[in-house]
């Protein structure tokens, strides 16, 4: 937050809008903003409210400023909300300890601020109060708000400075993230295989069983199970009883008519001339009967690499152009005159307006027109489902009336599975049924509900038998297949490992390769990376941070890493190279990333420092935040 808190904004304007983001008027109004009798408290800090209001504000401030880039609703919405109220409230925080340090800002101090602002400088340069009262007027703040919030803000700004943290970064840090971050080392990744190695694991003996079962008894469970009825409306139901005939699309293609006409478009070429005497010069060599070709040899208009137009509408066409379209083709418009020059317009070729032909728009009227039938198909059997869900509990009457059909499942689990582990209802098609069913008391029927694809249901639980312990019987087979897999991985992981101590003890690239070919492991392929990422090498591919980890700690090359999990196999890093980072005096770009680092991380630090201790002063000036209003407010922008 440091970094933001301390960011200057580049215009007035700017500063005042960005009030979550820079200290510059964070608080619209601390002392001023007129509240309204009543306005609801969304946060109390220290004692002082922040009201709704003022929070709205902050908020409309951001819309103004940032337009479409601001979320109006979900989640993205939600944390706009709770970021701006902390920033709000760190603010608050900052203010309030000011006043307690008796920080204060002398008017000498107000006036250099004033007067360094480009803002409220006239062309000259020079402080121009007139333009500094317009300025403030475009955001309805008379002279002495702005002046109090000015000294809110440097006030802030200076509580903020002093908790700078640059200072106390270690000299030479910078230089060492630089090196270390820099350094890029090539590795071969070897994977072992052993599909044919044979473990030699025992099968396990019944106390083995009966132990693990013991240890493992929440993995055999068995889940709560329902048995749901349920009446679904779906898309490709009402898809299968919608027929859309060639005269419905006919029809509408002539209601469409007029917007589906294609305008008239003329081939234009437009010569532009500084002068109206060149202009006139041309208009009558081209009366006389002169040819465009050679009339521009004669007089050269000033556009020659963009004379032409090509193909435009009426609409494309600038106002002083327009008349162009009242001429046939060959002709020429009078010299006119625009704010790039003097103009002259011929018509090259004509293209007729016409109406967009049946053919081209058939496919999408007639798509337009099944939307449409399916849409009423749609809301008329709703109507009639929903009438016979009035009348009655039973869903097989309601089904009935409604010519609807009637979904009775055997028991299932909230995933959709039945008692025999076979997938029943698929959650891609009824999770949202199975939420609902999972949601209802025994014996309750859901009201109609609408699904994510348009489609609806309704849903009643018949039956409910709760979650219970399967006995060791029941499950043994599971049990035996658990227990073996357990062990099957555990013996995988201590073979991998001892083919990574043997390979990391090898002391030569010719022993390596050696121990590489005994134990028939592959090499994958050859990755360059450093610390914070793979450079060449992989495609779509992570590595674990672990290995990464490894990598970098290899003392030597030629050695290994241990054997690491990844993607259903392990894997085996053999150090190739080390490559250092370059001298940041050898050139300009290492010089500049070097102090691009040093930058970051002085702001990073700034930032933790400053995040420290407004956490500090949250326990000196109790914060309370009412959640009830912050979810009214997410309820109201879903």
């Amino acid at each position: 937050m440091l970094s933001e808190l301390r960011k200057g904004a580049a215009g007035f304007l700017f500063k005042l809008l960005l009030g979550f983001l820079a200290l510059s008027f964070a608080v619209w109004g601390i002392a001023d903003v007129i509240r309204q009798p009543g306005a609801q408290i969304i946060a109390t800090v220290g004692g002082e409210d922040i009201t709704l209001t003022e929070f709205d504000k902050q908020i409309s401030i951001l819309r103004r400023t940032f337009g479409e880039k601001i979320p109006h609703s979900g989640l993205n919405q939600l944390i706009l909300q709770r970021k701006v109220l902390n920033e709000m409230i760190a603010v608050k925080l900052l203010g309030l300890e000011a006043e307690r340090l008796g920080l204060r800002i002398s008017d000498e101090a107000l006036a250099q601020e004033i007067s360094r602002n480009e803002d409220f400088r006239n062309s000259s340069g020079v402080f121009d109060k007139t333009l500094f009262q317009q300025s403030l007027r475009q955001i309805n703040l008379n002279e002495s708000q702005y002046l109090r919030q000015l000294q809110d803000e440097l006030k802030q700004s200076l509580l903020a400075n002093i908790m700078d943290g640059e200072s106390a970064l270690p000299k030479g840090y910078a230089k060492h993230i630089y090196y270390l971050y820099g350094e890029q080392r090539t590795v071969d990744l070897l994977t072992i295989l052993s599909p044919g190695k044979n473990y030699n694991l025992p099968s396990p003996s019944d106390a083995e069983i009966t132990a693990y079962y013991d240890e493992h008894k929440n993995q055999f469970m068995a889940p709560e199970y329902r048995t749901v009825a349920f009446i679904q409306l779906t898309p490709e139901d009402i898809a299968k009883r919608v027929q859309v005939k060639r005269q419905e699309v006919f029809e509408l293609y002539n209601e469409r008519s007029e917007s589906l006409m294609i305008p008239e478009k003329r081939d234009i070429t437009q010569m532009l001339f500084n002068t109206k005497a060149e202009a006139e010069n041309m208009y009558s060599i081209l009366r006389s009967g002169t040819t465009l070709k050679e009339a521009m040899k004669l007089v050269k208009p000033s556009n020659q690499d963009s004379i032409e137009l090509g193909m435009v509408t009426k609409e494309q066409l600038p106002n002083e152009a327009a008349k162009v379209f009242s001429l046939d083709t060959g002709e020429f418009t009078e010299p006119t005159e625009s704010r790039f020059g003097w103009h002259i317009y011929v018509v090259r070729k004509i293209q007729e307006a016409k109406v967009t032909p049946f053919n081209d728009v058939q496919k999408s009227l007639e798509e337009e027109v099944r939307q449409q039938k399916m849409e009423i198909e749609l809301n008329e059997t709703i109507e009639q489902l929903e009438d016979a869900l009035a009348g009655t509990d039973n869903l097989v009457e309601a089904a009935k009336e409604s010519e609807r059909t009637l979904t009775v499942t055997e028991p299932v689990d909230a995933s959709g599975y039945g008692v025999d582990r076979q997938l029943l209802l698929p959650q891609s098609q009824y999770g949202e049924i199975l939420q609902t069913a999972f949601s209802l008391p025994a014996g309750d029927r859901s009201e109609l509900m609408r699904q994510a694809n348009g489609g609806y249901y309704v849903v009643r639980v018949n039956a409910v038998t709760a979650p219970r312990q399967r006995t060791l019987d029941e499950v043994r087979g599971q049990v035996t297949d658990a227990w073996k897999s357990e062990h099957l991985h555990e013996a995988k992981h201590q073979y991998a490992q001892s083919l990574a101590k043997e390979l990391a003890a090898t002391k030569t690239a010719a022993e390596a390769e050696a121990v590489i070919k005994r134990h028939s492991l592959k090499r994958t392929t050859q990755v360059t990376l450093r610390r914070n990422g793979i450079i060449t090498g992989l495609e779509n591919t992570v590595l674990p941070p672990s290995l990464i980890q490894e990598i970098f700690e290899i003392k030597n090359v030629g050695k290994a890493t241990s054997a690491q999990l990844m993607d259903d196999h392990y894997t085996i890093a053999l150090l190739r190279s080390v490559k250092a980072a370059a001298d940041p005096k050898t050139n300009l770009q290492t010089n500049q990333q070097l102090q691009a680092l040093r930058r970051k991380l002085r702001s990073d630090y700034r930032k933790e420092i400053l995040e420290q201790y407004i956490s500090h002063l949250r326990t000196r000036y109790p914060v309370q935040i009412n959640e009830a209003v912050l979810a009214r407010l997410a309820e109201t922008n879903k």
